[in-house]
Parts: C-alpha cells; sequence; structure tokens
C-alpha cells in the first residue's frame, strides 16, 4: 500500500510538471533554477546605435547542467522575445544586433534576458497503461529565464574613434595630392619613370604614316561609367591629336550606342587641339553591335579590309581580347594594349608589342595629356604607396621583435 502511494505520488509530480511544458521537449521555469542573474547591458561606443552588449553572471545550481545559453531581446517588457545571440555554457557575454526578424534601430528602447538551457529527467507514466504505476523517465530540455531588463536605448555616435586611423590616412593623403598639385601648377619638374608603352605611341603612329595606312582605337568594351572606359576616352583624345598632326584618319570601332557620341567628341576634341579640324572624318566613329562576339567579328573584319598598321586596345576587355589581338598580329600591325583587367592582360602580353599592366594603364592618362593636375595626384599617391610599403616592411619587423603596435593601428574595426 506504501509502494502505490508513493507511486501515485511520483505520477501527480511528474503530470505537473509537463503541465507547465512549452512544447513537447522544453519546459520553461521563470526566474530561478540556473536562471542567469546580474544582467547588464551596454550600448557599445562608436558605433551606428545597431548593436548592444549584454553580459551576465551564472547561477551555479545543484542539478544544473547548463547546456548553453540564449540572449533574447523585444521591443515591450512583455514580449515577443526574439533570440539574437546563443553560445555554449561557457559563455557569459554576447554582442546583439539585428536577426530572426527583429531589426535593432538607434534611439528606440529595447527589453532583454537570457536563457539557461539544460536537461534534466522527468518522471513520466505509461502511456500504454494508464491505470499501472510503472514510470519511466526521460530527458527533457529545461530553460531558465533571467527577469526582463531594460528599457535599453542604443545610441549613435557621431564619430567613430575606432577608425580615426582612417581619417589620419585620407587627411595625409589629400594634403599629399594638394601639395604636389600645387607643385606641378608652379611648373615643377616632377619626375615619373618611363613606360615603354606610352613612348611606343608616337611610334606606332608614325608606322602608319609611313605605310599610309589607319589608325585603330578600341577604347574597351563596357560603357562610359566604367572606370577604365573614362581614362580610355582621356587617352583617344591625345592619340587622335597625333593623328591628326601625322594626317592620318583614326578609326574607333564602338560596341555601345551611347559611346558613340563620347567617342566623336573626343576625337573631335583631339583634332581641333592639332588644329586640323577640316581633317575629323565622323564616319570613322563606327558603332557595330551591343554583343559581344558580333563587336570582335566587326572590329577584325576593319582589321582586314581596311589593312590598319597600328592599333591601340585601352580599357576594359573580357574574351574578346585574344581574338582582337591575335587578329591583329597577323595582320602585322603594331598594337599597344592596356587593361586593368588582370585575366586579360595574359593575351594582350603575348600578342601585343606593347602592354600595359594595370595601374601602368591609368598613369597614362596623366602622362601623355601631361595634365598639371592629373600629375600631381599620380605623383601623390606614388608617395602614398611608398608609404604603405614602408608601414608594412616596419611592421614586419617589429611583428619579428614582438611589437604589434603598428599592425593594430592599421586594423580597421
Amino acid at each position: 500500500m506504501l509502494l502505490k502511494s508513493a507511486s501515485f505520488a511520483l505520477i501527480v509530480v511528474a503530470l505537473t510538471a509537463c503541465a507547465f511544458a512549452q512544447n513537447d521537449s522544453a519546459i520553461v521555469v521563470l526566474g530561478q533554477g540556473a536562471a542567469p542573474t546580474q544582467v547588464l547591458v551596454v550600448d557599445p561606443p562608436n558605433d551606428g546605435g545597431e548593436k548592444l552588449d549584454v553580459s551576465w553572471t551564472p547561477t551555479a545550481q545543484p542539478g544544473f547542467d547548463i547546456l548553453k545559453y540564449e540572449v533574447l531581446a523585444a521591443e515591450a517588457a512583455e514580449g515577443p522575445f526574439k533570440v539574437l545571440a546563443e553560445g555554449d555554457h561557457k559563455m557569459t557575454s554576447s554582442v546583439i544586433t539585428s536577426g530572426n526578424g527583429l531589426r535593432l534601430e538607434h534611439d528606440h528602447p529595447y527589453y532583454v534576458k537570457v536563457v539557461a538551457i539544460d536537461s534534466t529527467s522527468l518522471a513520466v507514466p505509461d502511456s500504454t497503461n494508464p491505470d499501472s504505476v510503472v514510470v519511466r523517465f526521460e530527458k527533457r530540455l529545461r530553460r531558465s529565464e533571467s527577469a526582463v531588463a531594460g528599457p535599453f536605448v542604443p545610441r549613435a555616435a557621431w564619430f567613430n574613434m575606432n577608425r580615426l586611423n582612417i581619417l589620419l590616412l585620407v587627411l595625409a593623403f589629400y594634403f599629399a595630392v594638394m601639395f604636389m598639385v600645387r607643385r606641378a601648377k608652379a611648373g615643377a619638374n616632377i619626375q615619373f619613370r618611363r613606360i615603354a608603352g606610352i613612348d611606343a605611341i608616337d611610334e606606332a603612329i608614325g608606322r602608319a604614316t609611313e605605310l599610309g595606312k589607319p589608325v585603330m582605337y578600341v577604347p574597351g568594351t563596357q560603357n562610359i561609367e566604367n572606370i577604365q572606359t573614362i581614362a580610355s576616352i582621356q587617352l583617344l583624345t591625345s592619340v587622335a591629336a597625333k593623328a591628326a598632326n601625322y594626317d592620318i584618319p583614326i578609326i574607333v570601332p564602338l560596341n555601345r550606342a551611347f559611346m558613340v557620341t563620347v567617342a566623336e567628341e573626343a576625337v573631335k576634341q583631339g583634332f581641333l587641339n592639332a588644329g586640323r579640324p577640316d581633317a575629323y572624318m565622323r564616319d570613322n566613329i563606327r558603332y557595330l553591335s551591343d554583343e559581344q562576339f558580333a563587336f570582335t567579328s566587326g572590329t577584325t573584319g576593319i582589321m582586314m579590309r581596311e589593312k590598319t598598321a597600328a592599333h591601340f586596345f585601352l580599357g576594359a576587355f573580357y574574351a574578346e581580347s585574344l581574338i582582337l589581338s591575335e587578329t591583329g598580329f597577323v595582320a602585322g600591325a603594331i598594337q599597344i594594349a592596356g587593361t586593368a583587367n588582370t585575366h586579360q592582360l595574359p593575351f594582350f602580353v603575348v600578342a601585343c608589342d606593347y602592354t600595359l599592366i594595370g595601374e601602368e594603364y591609368f598613369a597614362t592618362s596623366a602622362l601623355v595629356t601631361r595634365d598639371v593636375e592629373m600629375m600631381g595626384t599620380l605623383k601623390a599617391t606614388d608617395y602614398m604607396k611608398a608609404f604603405i610599403i614602408a608601414c608594412l616592411l616596419a611592421s614586419l619587423v617589429l611583428e619579428m621583435l614582438g611589437v604589434q603596435f603598428l599592425r593594430s593601428w592599421f586594423q580597421v574595426i
């Protein structure tokens, strides 16, 4: 009789525990058990007000083997709460940001609580025989929730001190540019290393003049918003001026309709700069096709029919670069290429006489046009690169000596 009474009491306890269950696998224990205490929420400085730092003190209770912690947040004290971060049993702090259907915004209040999750064994009656006193034990997850903390309002900092290093570098580059541009305008002799591809422009146009054949200039295959195309159009004006001085036609095939007007104005300006506006031929600015290989076919056809003696491939190129440069090589033309698309450089290097590689291509605009502002900016860029390389070398040496100041100063947080 005593055994039956004890068994009955055990069943009642088990059923009572199940009544508090949220679902078949979790039991909620509010403010007791292993619930974390001293939940501290801090608005981190130097951010845009889109995150909060949360820390807590774990509670050590016998019989509670913590599996993990969850950090929840809501816009109201009564919820609904969303899980924004979770971690293992060793976790005592976390950073919460937007997620799981809740967006953290600055100047908006939020409420936070931390949940400790552990597993426990519950006595469950035998479902096959409700009248039986036999029970079995099942593992269930138990959630011990801390008290709701809040409200907390994240604030947006007007200046991120962690990125002061970026500001200083930008200011240093700005003053370097202003200084070098002023020197260039004052007539200072700004020296640059010689680039063979730039020196060969006159040679290519001179060879076309000797043969009495036209020059072809392809300003890439992208539209005017591409930075490589912009640089190529600047070069087109200079090459057109040289062609006008030698009194030979320049053909510009295009695969973007919008580029027609841009190229016409660039070539016209070049002939005007050379004092030969009457020699400008609008029909030599030719729109072929927006289709990549239709344009390529049309351009190679011009090479074969017109027997162009000098080819300039300057701009953004893709798979058509191999076909264009190989056709020009077979035709026997002198070819100068330049692009920042590194995956196309091998084709130009093999098939062309001169290739402007990467930054050499962008430097060409300043070196050919001799624009003082562009030359000053280019020289300031060179000095900035030298400074960064020196910092890298110094950081390498300091790292070997165990000093990490320079490395940490350049890190962006």
